[in-house]
């Protein structure tokens, strides 16, 4: 059973989407994640049941954490849906390649913040917008109650946990520390921030986030209809 961790970097989910459409970001800043069902345009969702989920049942103005079955019943229908509309596409970390090689392979897109900066940093043809509510996501550090070298793996901790190594680490990944520091001196680094929309990415403005804990029942429950999804195309 996992106590507590020592987190390292934080993030949300949102879209990256092609700024050189005209109104688009009008239609994203509208529909917020509807828009990954609005068959006007190609898009990606990301593969991974959490944060499709999370994405429908936001659309639907319902929230992950208190979804029972009906919801995530109608869920699954709403991404079965969007998901047989042409050029629509269930993908993950591809879109950091398939984002940077010159063309826009989809006119929407679900990414993490911290692969938002990445490919924000190597295209202009891409914003980033996160809608009103979306998944705040955390990594972090634990040590497994049967270590043989408990010390070690403290020392490690303090390690990366300090500000330089944290500053390196997050230079490296773009994705959000839990440093604020650490933050500070990226956002005011030219180099790193090249233009706002790095900075929309790194440092998110929407505090209407959610965050839940493991709930074991609610992974098996979407999870088992998210492979009704994957199987519908």
């Amino acid at each position: 059973m996992l106590n507590y961790a020592m987190p390292y970097f934080w993030g949300t989910v949102g879209m990256i989407y092609n700024n050189t459409i005209p109104g688009l970001d009008t239609v994203i800043a509208e529909q917020g994640w509807g828009i990954l069902n609005n068959a006007s345009y190609s898009k990606m969702i990301y593969d991974s049941s959490r944060d499709a989920f999370m994405a429908a049942l936001n659309a639907a103005d319902q929230r992950m954490s208190s979804a029972d079955q009906t919801a995530i019943n109608a869920a699954k229908d709403w991404l079965i849906n969007a998901y047989n509309q042409p050029n629509t596409y269930i993908k993950s970390d591809e879109i950091l390649t398939e984002a940077i090689g010159g063309e826009t392979p989809y006119d929407v897109a679900m990414v993490y913040s911290g692969d938002a900066v990445y490919i924000l940093q190597e295209t202009e043809a891409y914003s980033y917008y996160v809608p009103e509510w979306s998944n705040v996501w955390m990594d972090g550090f634990v040590i497994p109650t049967n270590t043989k070298h408990e010390q070690w793996a403290y020392d490690f901790i303090n390690f990366m946990s300090s500000y330089e190594q944290n500053l390196e680490n997050t230079w490296a990944m773009g994705y959000t520390s839990i440093r604020q520091d650490v933050i500070d001196e990226l956002l005011d680094d030219e180099e790193f921030n090249l233009d706002a929309r790095i900075e929309y990415a790194f440092d998110v403005p929407f505090t209407n986030f959610e965050f839940y804990r493991y709930d074991a029942d609610l992974k098996s429950k979407i999870d088992d209809a998210w492979e009704l999804v994957i199987l519908s195309n």
